[in-house]
């Protein structure tokens, strides 16, 4: 699928005039009053990320929520004082409106365009957020519990996060890591709410491409230095690809995280690929040293070709039939029309959003 980056916040959705009417009255926030003592403590906050913008203010225990819709101003009030919920709104693609559930973990208006919010076909909402120390944390906020913390797996090392996927089938998210001395693939399954793990050692990944490499002496000299390198230095690249078979409903059904390698001054590229495929409800994740790669020197690109791809890790993992992806949402799918989809990919960067074509 051709997709097209871009950093935009969807404000050409509204550009349109809308058709004025009188007001016989006008709605205000009562959490607003003319004094500014009583200004202290509100926090307020517009939304543009979205074809329907919305005006948050929370003072002291209360919250509002206000977005307009068919010239008619929507609200929603609530207060937090004899309870522990929060309003999380959810927007849905489908019928250009807002959905609000209350959950008891709280929700960060000011962050929203940072959180990846998914329904799973077990219709649980999950809430995927990548921390400022790029440490990943998932919650099941309609049961209010943590499901993932990638801190809580590795407290004491350094961990280099590589790439974070969207929901695939709106039920997996793959978390790929550089741990130590190992390369490390956490699948974290929604519906069952478990952690898969595969890893992969740096000894093993240099042991295989130098066995791949000999079929092709011409190259094997050039790629031989990777026996004494302590550290893999690398660049990295991701791709993704949208199903939109079923009525009104996009998710995410592959992923390709391509890694490039550094030999000095010579760079394998896209030599290593990790790739998410969901077929038939089961999702296969492999990580593979690719059949064909670029080896980029001095003197030129050169094309090589091992005869075969080389699977390093591999895992499949499959959707219990009983539950229905149809009943799943994307929340970060900010339009769905005609041949087109746009999706708010917090994976990449917080204002990143995404434009892909349906097959």
């Amino acid at each position: 699928m051709l997709l097209v980056y871009f950093l935009v916040l969807l404000d050409n959705f509204n550009n349109v005039l809308p058709k004025c009417k009188v007001a016989h009255f006008l709605r205000q926030s009562y959490l607003y009053t003319k004094t500014e003592e009583n200004q202290l403590g509100v926090v307020d906050y517009v939304s543009k990320n979205y074809p329907l913008k919305y005006y948050y203010v929370k003072r002291g225990f209360t919250n509002s929520f206000y977005y307009i819709k068919n010239n008619l101003v929507a609200y929603y009030i609530h207060s937090i004082q004899n309870n522990d919920f929060h309003v999380i709104p959810l927007y849905d693609y489908v019928q250009n409106d807002y959905k609000i559930i209350l959950s008891n973990l709280e929700y960060n208006f000011k962050l929203h365009h940072q959180t990846c919010v998914v329904k799973a076909p077990n219709r649980q909402v999950y809430l995927v957020h990548q921390n400022d120390d790029d440490s990943i944390v998932i919650v099941n906020a309609s049961k209010g519990t943590l499901l993932y913390n990638s801190r809580d797996e590795f407290s004491d090392v350094v961990v280099s996060y590589l790439f974070r996927s969207m929901p695939v089938a709106n039920s997996f998210v793959i978390i790929v890591m550089g741990v130590g001395r190992e390369i490390i693939i956490h699948v974290i399954d929604l519906i069952k709410e478990k952690v898969y793990r595969q890893k992969c050692s740096h000894e093993k990944i240099k042991e295989s491409l130098l066995n791949v490499s000999k079929r092709n002496d011409m190259y094997y000299e050039k790629i031989k230095p990777i026996e004494s390198l302590d550290k893999f230095y690398i660049s990295k690249d991701m791709a993704s690809n949208i199903n939109s078979s079923i009525i009104n409903l996009v998710f995410y059904d592959r992923y390709v995280f391509s890694i490039s390698l550094y030999l000095g001054r010579d760079i394998l590229r896209n030599v290593f690929s990790i790739i998410a495929d969901y077929q038939s409800n089961e999702l296969t994740v492999r990580f593979q040293i690719n059949r064909k790669i670029d080896l980029i020197t001095s003197s030129g690109t050169h094309e090589i070709d091992f005869g075969s791809t080389k699977i390093l890790t591999s895992g499949k993992y499959k959707v219990d039939s009983k539950y229905d992806i149809s009943q799943s949402r994307l929340y970060s799918v900010a339009a769905s029309v005609g041949e087109y989809a746009i999706i708010n990919e917090s994976n990449i960067h917080w204002s990143m959003f995404t434009l892909y074509y349906k097959k």
